[in-house]
């Protein structure tokens, strides 16, 4: 019996190839000086609620399998990513990333629940 995890990893590598705008040019979400393959969200604006529970409003939300966090320096702690700035790890919550050329801010990058993928929940930081 196959895994709801391994099949939204499948489909997820399958959008990764069916959605990117240049055949030569992927979708990457720029982390921690890592360029990370993804999917773009297809919704716009939402509010969503950060870890501190406050309402902030969300530009995009991007789609990177765990199987491709697993092969960076990432870390994985409690479902949420840190990166490992040499002393102690580091939330990417609250970090700049960039994503098609723009420079964005990480509210969020949690585990999805079947623990297939992240989820990075994104402002723009021009919008702001």
């Amino acid at each position: 019996m196959r895994s709801i995890a391994k099949d939204i990893s499948r489909g997820l590598r399958e959008m990764e190839r069916r959605t990117q705008l240049d055949p030569d040019d992927p979708d990457l979400l720029g982390v921690a000086d890592l360029e990370l393959p993804c999917v773009a969200s297809s919704f716009g604006r939402q509010v969503e609620i950060d870890p501190e529970g406050n309402e902030v409003v969300i530009d995009l939300k991007v789609f990177v399998r765990r199987e491709v966090i697993l092969t960076t320096d990432l870390e994985i702690v409690d479902g949420y990513l840190f990166t490992d700035d040499g002393d102690s790890p580091v939330p990417v919550s609250g970090t700049e990333v960039t994503f098609r050329g723009r420079t964005m801010l990480c509210v969020m990058a949690k585990e999805s629940g079947p623990r297939s993928h992240f989820e990075f929940s994104l402002k723009d930081q021009a919008a702001a």
